[in-house]
């Protein structure tokens, strides 16, 4: 199969007060991107060097960042793993540095994944239940001697409402069974942050911890969505709910809650996805798959957010006839030309 990758690299950017950027690169067009410099008309000027092709110093008004590479954990002849950031060092002689490795990527395929569905009803282990104080992971040390650790685990991810059904790729051989799988994404286990905590001389141990779970399933099933659980250092939990309905509200949020009983806050948002809004949801560049990829081909503004506090109820809306009756007042960038704000009586 043909495959061609297509890149445009900006080489100059002026504002309407004639300041410019100039950024100047010398790979070859076969090859990944390499910017050596980047020059402002106010004279400053930014200069990049690299070593086999990574990037090991960043260097500007005589000062110079540098980057220190090595092999990751089981690298050596035959395994064709890149180099991993290890250190960088800052012009004042300290450095921040990288290391330590997580939990085994253990992502298992799904088998047959449209012959049974049970695997969309999986449901994720929920790190903000569980006590652990203590883990290990990938590690961020600072200059000031603070330290970072993240721990990641596996989650299954996926989407609500695909269409398209099933096909069976491929050339079956005589007497198989055919292997069906899902047209368009619907599902599958993802790489995900399940854990932070952040050590240091004067600093009480803090730790966050993280859970996702997602509504996957064909339409016609009802529009779904994908939650993210944080537990912070206070105590308190944060969830927020994306869309994951597909060619809809895929990615957007939908509402961030933090804490719970009558102490929430909870903010709420709506778009242009399925709302009366001429010329919305806006196609805004071509996509091979545009039809798989709403959220990077498809303008989808903001109409509304409300916030509720205490009982008190705050909204800030795109108001709405400005041009066509009843349709949202944007502009042809999806930005709003008349807005209301408002605000409940106090309880």
């Amino acid at each position: 199969m043909y495959q061609a990758t297509l890149a445009l690299y900006p080489t100059r950017v002026e504002d309407r007060f004639g300041n410019w950027v100039t950024y100047t690169y010398s790979n070859t067009a076969v090859s990944s991107v390499k910017l050596d410099r980047i020059e402002s008309s106010d004279g400053r000027v930014i200069t990049l060097g690299y070593t086999n092709g990574e990037l090991t110093t960043v260097s500007a008004h005589g000062r110079t960042w540098s980057y220190i590479y090595a092999g990751p954990p089981g690298s050596g002849v035959g395994t064709n793993l890149p180099n991993q950031l290890v250190e960088v060092r800052l012009p004042d002689g300290t450095n921040w540095r990288y290391a330590g490795e997580s939990h085994p990527f253990q992502a298992p395929p799904v088998m047959r994944p449209c012959d049974d569905l049970s695997w969309t009803q999986v449901v994720n282990p929920d790190a903000t239940t569980v006590g652990d104080t203590d883990f290990t992971g990938f590690t961020v040390d600072s200059p000031s001697g603070a330290r970072a650790v993240f721990r990641v685990g596996t989650a299954m991810l996926g989407r609500s409402a695909v269409t398209d059904g099933c096909y069976s790729p491929g050339v079956q051989s005589p007497g198989s069974i055919p292997n069906r799988v899902p047209r368009r994404f619907l599902g599958a286990y993802r790489r995900v942050l399940t854990g932070k905590k952040v050590t240091g001389p004067g600093l009480a141990p803090a730790i966050w911890k993280y859970a996702y779970q997602s509504n996957i399933g064909f339409a016609p099933m009802a529009n779904g969505t994908v939650r993210t659980r944080i537990l912070g250092p206070d105590g308190v939990l944060d969830t927020y709910t994306f869309g994951n309905t597909y060619g809809v509200d895929e990615g957007l949020l939908l509402s961030h809650t933090r804490g719970s009983g009558a102490q929430a806050q909870i903010v709420t948002h709506t778009y242009a996805t399925g709302n009366p809004a001429p010329d919305f949801p806006k196609i805004i560049g071509y996509h091979p798959d545009a039809r798989d990829r709403t959220p990077a081909a498809f303008l989808r503004p903001k109409l509304s957010t409300t916030t509720v506090v205490q009982g008190t109820r705050f909204v800030w809306s795109v108001e709405r006839g400005c041009v066509v009756a009843n349709a949202p007042c944007l502009d042809l960038f999806g930005r709003p030309t008349r807005v209301r704000r408002a605000s409940s009586a106090a309880p």
